[in-house]
């Protein structure tokens, strides 16, 4: 059988190749070519190695090799780099991979530089020629969105190339905020950087054009989640699943706007598909899946979007009727998640009633889980739950979403927390904290 070969290419107009797989890895790991390069075979088209959805599509070889040494070289320093008192860069004398791959190394450390040594707002931190962090960050709280925006294009390139160390990751919630500020990503900048650390399943890219690819291919399957209730394997099903509370509630160091890469995700989806109308190709594998149906998809899709940006982020309220029957199954999700009554949230439950048995178990857990808000919220009337619930009924709730895979021991605590003290809201928050202590539970439906 013939060998496969590929060609490399740099800055657009340097090829390296043809080469096979062996020659490839021998070459990556001397950093002949790195993620900002484009790979194809023969009569394929070029795909940056950077693009970890498509790489994974056309190459999957190249994508388990590229991102296995990322990890393994990434895990590798960051444990050299826990075990330093001082948390310095590497010396001279190591190795040429390490400095490399520094930049994607100390990602995970970023949330730990700005949390634990106060870096965001200390006065003498690093500067990019006459611009500084306490600038930028000046800016940003003086919402001068446009003059930082201004700064940051001119400077950005300066800020990732001058600065080392914590003195990078103390810009790494204002570069994020500038990347997702614009398409989400930043030229030569790899996504897993802007990414960072995050436990949660959840796409490797969440660019404009990385999430388009992937709701892009996703469309055959939108029929099967909204109408026929399937719990699809996907990451673009359990973006529009996530529970937005469970987002607001977890407090991520390194992110100031967005205040985390999940909230990124939402909001970068959420632009792809306010721009749909103007992407013809986009629109016509639509209509040519779901003829009539097509706005119908894209409206559901396109609210569910919003209804999660408006919780995480901010952004502007999607206009959803939540009194009238939601039939679709991400409309379900939207209504339980906007109950403040325990009556409502029984409402929104039996609009969801039928079509399987694990879609019955699952709208049972999220009813339950969804129950937190209520408590809080409607004291009184969640007090009379106190008799209908033990922790039999607690236990269908397990340490993390059976579909999402989202960690929820600090709501499921919460809950057994409430009925053991016979609904005191205040001492089951309390317990919570204590337990949880990124995790802030009051701050679901402050919106």
């Amino acid at each position: 059988m013939a060998r496969k070969l590929y060609l490399v290419r740099r800055n657009l107009e340097t090829i390296f190749g043809p080469m096979d797989f062996d020659e490839f890895k021998d070459g990556f790991e001397h950093m002949e070519f790195g993620l900002q390069d484009e790979i194809a075979s023969h009569c394929s088209k070029w795909v940056f190695l950077e693009n970890t959805r498509l790489l994974k599509r056309k190459y999957p070889e190249i994508h388990e090799y590229v991102y296995q040494n990322l990890r393994t070289w990434s895990d590798g320093l960051q444990n050299k780099i826990y075990d330093t008192r001082h948390n310095r860069p590497p010396s001279p004398k190591k190795s040429k991979k390490a400095l490399i791959f520094l930049f994607l190394a100390l990602t995970a450390l970023a949330g730990y530089f700005v949390h634990k040594e106060g870096l965001l707002t200390d006065l003498t931190l690093s500067r990019s020629k006459n611009f500084t962090i306490n600038d930028a960050n000046k800016l940003l709280k003086e919402d001068k969105i446009s003059v930082l925006e201004e700064k940051m294009k001119v400077n950005i390139q300066d800020i990732l190339t001058s600065n080392k160390g914590s003195d990078l990751y103390a810009w790494l919630p204002i570069i994020r905020w500038y990347a997702y500020h614009q398409d989400g990503e930043l030229t030569g900048v790899p996504p897993q950087f802007l990414k960072g650390t995050v436990d949660e399943i959840s796409p490797d890219d969440c660019s404009m054009a990385s999430l388009r690819d992937m709701f892009f291919d996703s469309v055959p399957q939108w029929r099967d989640l909204l109408i026929r209730r399937q719990l699809v394997d996907g990451d673009w099903a359990r973006l529009l699943a996530w529970d937005p509370h469970w987002i607001k509630r977890r407090i991520q160091a390194g992110w100031v706007k967005p205040e985390s890469y999940l909230g990124a995700c939402v909001y970068m989806g959420l632009r792809v598909f306010y721009s749909i109308a103007n992407d013809q190709e986009f629109m016509a594998r639509i209509q040519s899946v779901y003829k009539d149906s097509s706005n119908f998809f894209i409206h559901t899709i396109r609210n569910r979007l919003a209804w999660l940006s408006y919780i995480i982020n901010g952004t502007t309220k999607p206009k959803i009727g939540f009194e009238k029957k939601q039939t679709d199954l991400i409309s379900i999700w939207s209504c339980m998640e906007n109950a403040l009554q325990v009556a409502d949230l029984k409402r929104c439950y039996e609009f969801g009633g039928g079509r399987g048995a694990e879609w019955k178990v699952y709208t049972d857990y999220r009813y339950l889980f969804n129950l937190v808000k209520p408590l809080m919220f409607d004291e009184q009337t969640g007090k009379t739950l106190l008799g209908q619930f033990d922790e039999r009924i607690l236990s269908i709730i397990k340490n993390s979403d059976p579909y999402t895979q989202l960690d929820i021991r600090a709501e499921v605590s919460f809950l057994r927390h409430y009925f053991k003290e016979k609904g005191d809201v205040y001492k089951s928050l309390q317990r919570v904290r204590v337990e949880f202590i990124d995790v802030d539970l009051t701050r679901s439906y402050q919106w």
